[in-house]
């Protein structure tokens, strides 16, 4: 019988879980445009999202995806920030990484209803806002509702 640590190199790649797929850039990164390249691919924000929380332009990040980019951003943090949300709700298992690009761009700060993507350009106030109500996703005090859950809407 083989032991958990040959059980866990016998998986073929594609079966392994999403968190075991990404987890290398949700760990502490200092690669921005690997960082920038996997919030675009991956979390599926857009370049004008991305460019809402670092307080930019979308072109300015479509250059920095692209290989021929010299100059990368100077402060990283609100892109760390990013980082550090989607690693929350991705590794506690409560979302996708997609769906953790979703929570960012939707409105569940309180007490305005903010977008995430808006505070992070706020700096470490805006962030730990947001962390907060990650936290609470995670520590299941606010539950997400399943599809089928959802009140439908009128026509």
């Amino acid at each position: 019988m083989p032991n958990s640590q040959e059980e866990r190199t016998a998986v073929p790649l594609e079966r392994q879980s999403s968190y075991e797929l990404v987890e290398p850039m949700l760990a502490a990164t200092t690669d921005p445009r690997g960082l920038v390249r996997f919030m675009h691919d991956k979390a599926r924000l857009s370049d004008r999202e991305i460019a809402t929380a670092m307080g930019t332009h979308a072109g300015t990040v479509r250059r920095w995806r692209s290989n021929k980019a010299k100059h990368m951003p100077r402060d990283i943090g609100p892109l760390d920030n990013m980082r550090v949300i989607v690693a929350l709700l991705v590794n506690s298992g409560v979302v996708s990484v997609e769906e953790a690009g979703g929570f960012l761009r939707s409105r569940v700060v309180p007490p305005n209803d903010d977008i995430p993507l808006t505070l992070f350009a706020m700096g470490d106030e805006g962030f730990h806002r947001v962390r907060e109500v990650a936290q609470s996703f995670v520590d299941g005090i606010l539950v997400r509702r399943q599809l089928s859950e959802r009140i439908p809407t009128s026509r």
